[in-house]
């Protein structure tokens, strides 16, 4: 029986060791390149997994369970606050921010896309990379934030997050005549939607805006500064670009955190005076209750609402006058508790007066300061 009859041409045999003639895809090549570049990639799922643990680790400490935390919570474990990272010089904030989310909802979002966009990142840069890239994308985010609203206590991965997509498309545009475009094209519009579409519609109320531009543009240059080619050998260079974009980065930082202003901590002294505006409250309510009672003599009511009314309202209003430098919002408010916190001074220390003269005139001007005084409360507690 001839070969021919079997339906094989002895004439031209296929050569199982030769593949050079058949046709291969771009756009696979590339990615069994990256494969083999980066073969293992775990550190965004690191990242992923070390945001949640922090997550829960809060939930638990304060009780929060699935609600979202308060500002004096996510203050305490590392917020980003101008009067604290700046004026406080607790630095560390800046990156301690970006593993901190207010509440579930706001996690959930970014961890999704962390792990959508998180490991082909990495697999991109390499894994040491991808961490550098990550975190001078939260720090950019922070100063930004604090350059922008140094007022504004700032939490949440998503200025990293905007670092990876800037670093992606740094990475496109360096190396966009390196890439086959099965590979380029796709990438390019994926990340540009993604940017485009939350810088236009995810920012409002809540959102810092100031932090996803920051980390956006600190991405985009790590993407430029740490884009190698990669269908050559590309890890020599990786460390090299990696070291001097390491050292670039900490002098913006130093400079940054040297020059920019220091604000005034208006939470603390707000705190301080709503707090001491309750007890002192409370106990000129108790000594009025007292005279009306003839429980104590007028001298002795005056020495009484000297001590415990007007010295400690004196030590809570004098923090108000040293606020400076405040937004025009903060600025209006503390303006109109320093008025407040007088026209209560004014007529605690006029009733004083009269209770010790035995004047009427100046107990009934003490009732027109108090009287003046819930008016202005009025106002602040609701703004027309």
């Amino acid at each position: 029986m001839s070969m021919y009859s079997l339906g094989v041409h002895e004439e031209t045999p296929v050569n199982l060791y030769n593949l050079s003639n058949i046709p291969v895809n771009p756009a696979t090549l590339y990615r069994a390149r990256l494969e083999s570049v980066t073969p293992h990639v775990f550190l965004s799922r690191v990242l992923l997994f070390l945001n949640i643990a922090i997550y829960l680790v809060m939930a638990w400490k304060t009780g929060a369970g699935g609600h979202d935390f308060t500002f004096d919570q996510i203050l305490l474990w590392g917020a980003d606050y101008g009067p604290a990272t700046l004026s406080n010089h607790e630095w560390w904030r800046l990156i301690t921010c970006g593993f901190l989310h207010g509440g579930l909802i706001h996690l959930g979002l970014n961890m999704f896309v962390l792990w959508q966009a998180g490991p082909f990142v990495e697999r991109l840069f390499g894994n040491i990379n991808f961490l550098a890239v990550y975190f001078i994308s939260i720090i950019g985010a922070s100063l930004a934030s604090l350059t922008i609203h140094p007022f504004l206590i700032s939490v949440g991965a998503s200025g990293a997050i905007f670092g990876l997509y800037g670093a992606l498309l740094g990475f496109l545009m360096m190396q966009r005549f390196n890439m086959p475009s099965q590979v380029l094209s796709p990438l390019a519009t994926s990340a540009a939607t993604f940017v485009v579409y939350n810088l236009i519609f995810g920012s409002g109320p809540g959102v810092d805006a100031a932090a996803h531009l920051g980390g956006l543009v600190s991405g985009f240059l790590c993407g430029l500064a740490l884009s190698v080619p990669i269908m050559y050998d590309p890890l020599p260079r990786r460390s090299v670009h990696r070291l001097n974009l390491i050292a670039f980065f900490a002098i913006v930082s130093f400079l940054a955190l040297t020059f920019l202003p220091r604000p005034s901590d208006v939470i603390g002294p707000l705190q301080h005076f709503a707090a001491t505006e309750k007890t002192t409250l409370a106990a000129y309510n108790d000594l009025l209750r007292r005279s009306r009672a003839r429980q104590l003599r007028d001298t002795q009511m005056a020495d009484l609402l000297d001590q415990n009314v007007i010295a400690p309202w004196q030590a809570a209003s004098k923090p108000l006058a040293l606020l400076r430098n405040l937004p025009d919002k903060q600025r209006d408010i503390v303006e109109g508790l320093q008025q407040y916190a007088s026209l209560r001074e004014q007529g605690w220390s006029l009733l004083s007066q009269g209770l010790r003269k035995g004047d009427r005139s100046l107990v009934l001007l003490a009732a027109q300061k108090q009287s003046e005084a819930e008016r202005t409360a009025a106002l602040l507690a609701h703004p027309k």
